[in-house]
């Protein structure tokens, strides 16, 4: 009798001890889905026709083609469940945020991104406009607050996007030039300083600090990341509007654009021609982040070819890396790897005119 109820005892602790381990596992299973990860997951994104973003003054959008730029969709890996997962997808890579940002705080690191789009529109106008021998003129227009470094001065007035203007009413007009001003400064001095935000002019009064961070001796700031304001004056104004897209590597598309819009023939050939890179004033391509992630981008859209940077220097990969893609998944798009803008217009040139089909 003492046995059986033994028995019983034991069993009941062993349901107990199960129930228990059961419930300790769910509540485990919920709080992950609310730890983050310090990981970002990278995905393909789209490819999008480049001329409803691109309009060129004079110039016309009557391609039979499209040139489309091509995008990484980025997500953080919120918590185990999303690490996990995209470690298991196709096509989808999980980096560390260190590894993605260099360990710059999100914030600079995105307004970092944002400038270097707006740089990617004026290097892929000049390029444009060089190769096509049209005359234009840069203007300085003042230095753009990319971010603020809210350690050495927390009670800065400025914000991101904020263009200065005139410090103690000197014209600011480059990056070097308010260098010049702040190096006759005192740090804790009280200054004057005209900012353009939202269109209007604004009139400021701060302190100078002392910025010691990263330089061999202390000296004069505003605590500021700056970087140069610049307009593109020519007979043919280009308007480029890309929404939520930033970063440079939309550059050689862009160009491309531009000048199929001035051209007396289409670049496009017809056909659907993807591409990715970043370019400079000269009209060189430089390597991109993500480019196997934009090649099924590209396939996705239905792209018959794709640009992407060649691999000129120790260290290029975007190149191999997007033949490599194409060969191990057997994807049905020609990879076109591009040096410099003058090289992707005499592809496109060669390019027989595709055929029309009822």
């Amino acid at each position: 009798m003492n046995d059986v109820f033994d028995k019983t005892k034991r069993s009941r602790r062993r349901v107990k001890i199960f129930q228990f381990s059961l419930l300790a596992l769910l509540v485990l299973a919920v709080v992950a889905l609310y730890i983050p990860l310090p990981y970002y997951v990278f995905s393909p994104g789209l490819a999008e026709a480049v001329a409803p973003i691109v309009r060129v003054q004079g110039g016309h959008r009557d391609e039979r083609g499209k040139f489309m730029l091509t995008s990484v969709y980025v997500t953080y890996a919120d918590n185990i469940y999303d690490f996990i997962g995209a470690l298991m997808i196709p096509h989808h890579q999980v980096l560390s945020v260190k590894q993605v940002s260099g360990g710059l705080p999100n914030s600079l690191y995105n307004q970092i991104e944002e400038y270097m789009m707006s740089q990617a529109k004026i290097d892929a106008e000049v390029a444009a406009f060089r190769y096509l021998h049209k005359p234009y003129r840069l203007a300085n227009q003042g230095v753009t607050v990319i971010a603020l470094d809210e350690k050495e001065n927390p009670a800065s007035p400025l914000l991101p996007g904020d263009v200065l203007l005139s410090v103690n009413r000197v014209r600011i007009r480059t990056v070097v030039g308010l260098l010049d001003v702040l190096a006759r400064l005192r740090p804790g001095v009280s200054i004057s300083v005209d900012v353009l935000r939202s269109g209007k002019v604004r009139h400021l009064q701060m302190h100078t600090v002392s910025l010691s961070e990263g330089a061999a001796k202390p000296h004069t700031g505003l605590g500021i990341y700056p970087a140069q304001e610049t307009n593109l004056i020519t007979a043919n104004p280009v308007s480029i509007k890309t929404g939520q897209l930033d970063g440079p590597s939309a550059g050689l598309m862009f160009s491309l654009e531009i000048i199929n819009q001035l051209a007396p023939t289409d670049l496009t050939r017809g056909y659907k021609i993807a591409g990715t890179g970043t370019i400079n004033s000269n009209g060189v391509v430089g390597q991109i982040g993500g480019v196997t992630h934009k090649v099924i981008a590209a396939v996705n859209a239905g792209a018959s070819y794709m640009f992407v940077p060649a691999d000129r220097a120790p260290g290029d990969t975007n190149e191999a890396h997007a033949l490599a893609e194409v060969k191990k998944d057997h994807l049905n798009i020609t990879i076109v790897p591009v040096s410099t803008l003058a090289q992707a217009v005499s592809f496109l040139e060669k390019l027989p005119p595709k055929k029309a089909t009822s």
